[in-house]
């Protein structure tokens, strides 16, 4: 029987010291949460009623053993993935300007339904994306002379020989104001190489705490958050999509070097884990098939309809086109083009716009409004905006429904690269809004 003893309401004094400030004591006190028997676990594992629950207080007890080895090696993010900055896993990928796609793996244990009392550990190969150097606000950096880590909230005004902070003289008991240059070279015997780079500052703000840059380092294994550029966004998804194969060997690479079988957390329960993945043998079905102008057969996984017809192709009589951006009137022209020429070789009726005109961003409802008087028949508005622009919304509401005419926007982009892949898409979009059918299925009759 596996016994830990908890000592109820433990405390521990910590003394911690800052630079310039008096040791600080504080009382950390630890008492017992919750606890539970590892007989429920068993009992519940070899239970033929499908209706009982498996105690899911237990697995959070199981997931926080097995993880206290992983943390220990890897950069944890979140409570369950794990991340390689030293390059054990693979090597990191630069993505774009600053951010790097670093490879790691999700470790978790799940009850298992296939053999009575087992547990499965479920370990898969996984991306995070890391910023290096860009948007230093929430950045945390480390220092240099000496080992501390700190958290940037901005910047100062000056460089090192100018920025100033309120120092505490404790032999005249003043309150001096002092440059970051001074500091440096008397309390810590530094020289500044750089004394015009602009200082940065450090959480809290209170304690006006200026650092020069050049005794900063990014530190590591910080995650970037924010949206990533088209490039970058793509470069990620590229770098993550591996083939099943090549993902089965990593995940079995990272099982042995993790050493899973032999973690003293999972040993000390009496718990074994297997050398070998589990395996479940599968069946291949038959990939459906799509009507278009004709069946479509699918080749390597997907369905090749650039050539095909719509089921149901629409009729788009009467549309526009607002351009909302400074888009080259030549590359509008020849897009339109495009799309009518695609749009009839795909089954659709689809003749010139009634107006091609550049769109005005302060009064989009009124531009919206006379358009719809003074064509009541109006279908379609193809809107031209930038990339992420802000006005999508209130097309949408405006359009679609104040005075119910369809929408379909349009990136800048897409416009001036006038791409017949691109193109071919964004009919498969107008087509099912203007009511017509892209494809239906093929029942097999078998």
């Amino acid at each position: 029987m596996l016994m830990i003893r908890i000592f109820y309401n433990h405390q521990v004094i910590l003394a911690l010291e800052e630079d310039d400030d008096d040791p600080v004591s504080c009382t950390v006190q630890i008492s017992l949460g919750i606890s539970r028997k590892l007989r429920e676990l068993m009992e519940s594992l070899n239970c033929t009623d499908i209706h009982k629950k498996i105690p899911s207080t237990i697995f959070r007890m199981l997931d926080t053993m097995l993880r206290y080895r992983r943390s220990l090696r890897y950069e944890a993010v979140g409570k369950k993935r794990f991340f390689s900055v030293n390059r054990e896993i693979n090597h990191p990928i630069d993505i774009g300007p600053a951010v790097q796609g670093v490879a790691g793996f999700f470790s978790s244990m799940k009850a298992s339904a296939h053999e009575k009392g087992s547990i499965m550990i479920n370990i898969d190969h996984t991306e995070i994306r890391k910023r290096l150097e860009c948007g230093l606000v929430d950045l945390r950096v480390e220092t240099t002379h000496i080992p501390r880590t700190y958290r940037i909230i901005g910047l100062g005004m000056h460089g090192p020989d100018r920025q100033k902070f309120p120092w505490n003289n404790k032999e005249s008991g003043k309150i001096e104001q002092r440059t970051v240059q001074d500091y440096f070279n008397k309390e810590y015997n530094k020289s500044i190489k750089y004394p015009k780079l602009i200082c940065i500052q450090a959480y809290p703000e209170e304690k006006n705490i200026y650092l020069p840059l050049e005794y900063c380092v990014v530190a590591r294994g910080q995650r970037s958050f924010g949206n990533l550029s088209n490039n970058e966004a793509g470069n990620f998804i590229r770098s993550s999509a591996i083939p099943p194969g090549r993902r089965l060997e990593q995940i079995k690479k990272i099982y042995n070097d993790n050493e899973f079988a032999k973690d003293e957390m999972i040993a000390s329960l009496k718990f074994e884990v297997a050398k070998s993945p589990f395996t479940v043998t599968g069946r291949v079905l038959s990939p459906p098939k799509l009507r278009m102008g004709q069946v479509v057969q699918p080749k390597t996984g997907e369905w090749d309809t650039r050539r095909e017809k719509f089921y149901l192709g629409a009729a788009v009589n009467t549309w526009a086109v607002i351009d909302y951006t400074s888009t080259w009137e030549g590359s509008l022209e020849k897009y339109i083009r495009n799309l009518r020429s695609l749009g009839d070789r795909k089954g659709m009726v689809f003749k010139s716009p009634v107006i091609v005109t550049k769109g005005n961003r302060k009064n989009v409802t009124q531009q919206f409004q006379n358009l719809k008087k003074k064509f009541p028949e109006i279908q379609m508005i193809l809107v031209v905006l930038e990339e992420a622009d802000p006005l999508y919304s209130c097309i949408k509401t405006v359009g679609d429904l104040e005075i119910r005419v369809i929408t379909q926007c349009v990136k800048k982009r897409c416009v001036e690269e006038c791409r017949f892949v691109t193109i071919g898409n964004l009919l498969f979009k107008i087509n099912a809004k203007m009511g017509g059918i892209n494809t239906t299925g093929v029942v097999d009759q078998n």
